[in-house]
């Protein structure tokens, strides 16, 4: 099978996996602490056969969890401190009294941040042809026996996708099913689609016999047509052999015979009627692996009674799918493992469930026999279409090859790597068979009790070391040829990506046969082929529990960075926004008053400019001409005008008024004398003039007293 470059690089790979470190210590150790057989002890012979014997594999004690953020404790403490930010941020801001629109949407924001909505549950979807181990290796997995249903008759022992989760709190029973149909209109949809499959088969394969592929096909759709409605139907006397079923559906007038569809459908209402039909589903819980089998065996498959004295109906072809509810270590962190109907199953309705299920989940897992892995089309296409799919960064694919315990001798490696790697086993071998054949004389020369014992345990010992040193040889060639297949698929996946960087292909050997046999506990006298670690399994199962560990830890890293960070910024922004508008709403109660001052200032100047013109000068000018008539009569009395020359009137004129008549020694100011006939007048109007002024001033004082209260508590009510 493998070229000379294939098999060195087989050896060069296997001795990085050589278990032999350490086995002198190991197998002397056990030689001090297996205790003989005493015949007279059977306390003793109890303790003997107990330390004879590996104990059964515990799950929990040899694999560790993953250490990645996910299942540590500084992630819960991450949360809080999530929810403590964001109560924080609405707790600070619960005294702004401006609370706008954009408040309103931070606030609620930040209530919807608190906490951290991950992902729905990972759906791991196993997809392969028929009988290549899919269900053994979820019952692996899931570290329950034959909980999936195996077989390995070549068809798909389930016709349904299974799912498997974790149980809800509400779930009290060891196991519970949930079954699930499809929607009446995808049901009627399916009804017709067969039936008329059914209908035109023969008529189609008519036109042309001698081709091979449309018989084929043809045939196919015929078949699948049939056992959908045989499985439905098979307790109607329409349907109680193939050629009663045959005439029965070709009785109808044509393709679409609405009476025919409607009795079908009619038939099927009627199947759901008697299942406890209830909101869309029917719920089954067990306390046993077996008893769940034996409830699900009707809603998994058709009856295998079909065809004898009471067939049982099976609604499979109706259900879309069944999800078990179940305690299981690996689906405890948020996982769905999911069981399909084989690719390469003959009824069409098998393969199309599988790829419309696989079409939405979230990783695809090949699975396929180790020794077809390689040469195998139908799963280079399911990698080629599982690629296609893995563009849109959702789903993603992984790879596992079953069967990995079958070594074929042409797949066992010669090389001088080899040789040399196994040089040390092989030598310990025969130490070890001359050491058997030692103690075996020595059992048999024994003369005393004593001397039996000794020997019996030497004996016991070698042969345990013998067959222990024995298996680490096959194990050898195993894990060289596993090594060698995985990278062969990975230069398979590269291929067919056609792109340097993209990501390798996770590929998986394990051996279900020898990983059940450590879950058991073993004879050490026949020892598995390979140790638990390299059965593959707790590989696999350590590659699973990253897949949701990651994708939490990549949700809360989006939600911290992305979510977090963008409500930070609009805090920070509406808070700069808030202090802003405050500072523009301070400027506004401040400088709005100043202009409104000022316009005041200029209404009270020319409302005392009104009042000086409407009021006060047409008074004064309503009191010129007496004002006039009084300066001429005292005028008269200081003499008339034709006694002053015009050099007289002159000086007069430049002393201002200021006038000594001719032998008199005092001065008299004739402006005084006449100013003094107006001055009583204008004091009087000018007094009422000022009491209005000092009212508008008034007016004017006590409305700027309100302004400034007003901006008063503006301001406080801001603060």
């Amino acid at each position: 099978m493998q070229d000379i470059t294939a098999k060195r690089h087989m050896s060069d790979v296997a001795i990085k996996h050589d278990p032999d470190n350490g086995d002198e210590e190991r197998d002397a150790k056990r030689l001090r602490t297996t205790a003989p057989i005493n015949p007279q002890n059977p306390q003793t012979n109890q303790q003997s056969a107990i330390l004879t014997r590996q104990p059964p594999y515990q799950e929990e004690e040899q694999e560790p969890m993953p250490r990645l953020p996910a299942y540590s404790e500084i992630f819960g403490s991450i949360e809080s401190q999530i929810d403590k930010l964001c109560r924080s941020f609405v707790k600070a801001t619960a005294g702004f009294k401006t609370k706008d629109k954009e408040f309103h949407e931070l606030v609620r924001r930040s209530e919807r941040y608190r906490k951290v909505h991950y992902p729905e549950q990972l759906v791991v979807a196993f997809m392969g042809g028929t009988d290549t181990g899919k269900s053994s290796v979820i019952n692996s997995l899931l570290n329950v026996p034959l909980l999936a249903p195996q077989g390995g008759t070549g068809d798909s022992c389930t016709c349904v996708v299974q799912e498997f989760a974790y149980s809800l709190p509400e779930h009290h029973e060891p196991f519970r099913a949930e079954v699930y149909y499809f929607v009446p209109r995808k049901i009627e949809g399916r009804v017709k689609k067969y039936f008329r499959d059914f209908y035109l088969a023969r008529k189609e394969l008519a036109k042309d016999p001698n081709d091979i592929e449309l018989r084929q096909d043809m045939e196919e759709k015929e078949s699948t047509a049939f056992h959908f409605f045989m499985s439905l139907f098979c307790d109607r006397p329409q349907f109680q052999d193939e050629d009663t079923a045959t005439r029965f559906l070709r009785s109808a007038a044509n393709e679409k015979d609405p009476a025919m569809i409607r009795n079908l459908l009619q038939w099927i209402e009627e199947l759901k009627s008697t299942l406890d039909f209830t909101a869309g589903q029917t719920t089954i819980v067990a306390s046993t692996p077996e008893e769940l089998n034996g409830k699900l065996a009707r809603y998994r498959a058709p009856d295998a009674s079909i065809g004898g004295e009471s067939p049982l109906p099976s609604p499979w072809p109706v259900v879309r799918n069944i999800r078990i509810y179940l305690r299981s270590r690996i689906l405890r962190h948020g996982m769905i493992i999911a069981d399909t109907p084989g690719i390469t199953d003959t009824n069409q309705t098998k393969r199309d469930a599988t790829l419309e299920y696989v079409d939405g989940c979230d990783i695809s897992v090949i699975v396929n026999r180790i020794n077809r892995a390689l040469c195998d089309p139908v799963s280079h296409k399911m990698m080629i279409d599982c690629f296609r799919r893995s563009r849109n960064g959702k789903n993603k694919v992984m790879m596992i090859c079953t069967r990995s315990d079958c070594l074929e001798e042409k797949e066992i490696g010669r090389t001088r790597n080899d040789q040399i790697a196994l040089l040390p086993l092989q030598k310990k071998v025969s130490d070890w068979q001359e050491m058997i054949d030692d103690a075996q004389a020595d059992k048999d020369a024994a003369q005393t009790l004593e001397e039996s014992r000794r020997a019996e345990a030497a004996l016991k010992s070698s042969e345990i070391a013998k067959a222990q040193a024995e298996a680490k040889i096959q194990e050898y060639h195993i894990l060289a040829r596993n090594e060698f297949v995985k990278l062969k698929l990975r230069q398979k996946w590269k291929s067919i990506t056609r792109d340097k960087d993209a990501a390798d292909l996770p590929v998986f050997c394990v051996s279900n046969t020898e990983f059940c046999k450590h879950l058991e506990g073993y004879s050490l006298l026949t020892p598995p082929r390979l140790t638990a670690p390299n059965t593959g399994i707790p590989e696999v199962r350590h590659h699973l529990y990253t897949l949701p560990a990651t994708a939490k830890f990549n949700h809360l890293w989006a939600h911290t960075n992305g979510l977090l960070m963008e409500l930070v910024g609009g805090w920070d922004c509406w808070c700069n926004k808030e202090a802003l508008e405050r500072k523009e709403k301070v400027a506004d109660l401040i400088t709005g008053p100043l202009d409104l001052c000022k316009v005041a200032v200029d209404d009270l100047i020319n409302s005392i400019r009104r009042l000086l013109e409407n009021d006060l000068l047409p008074k004064i000018r309503a009191r010129e001409s007496h004002w006039v008539r009084a300066a001429r009569t005292q005028c008269r009395q200081w003499g008339s005008p034709e006694e002053y020359k015009a050099v007289t009137y002159k000086a007069f004129c430049r002393r201002h008024g200021s006038w000594k008549r001719p032998r008199e020694t005092t001065k008299e100011s004739w402006n005084k004398i006449l100013i003094e006939i107006t001055s009583n007048d204008v004091a009087q109007l000018y007094a009422n003039f000022q009491e209005d002024v000092n009212n508008l001033v008034a007016e004017f004082l006590d409305d700027r007293e309100k302004q400034i209260q007003s901006v008063i508590d503006s301001l406080k009510g801001i603060m």
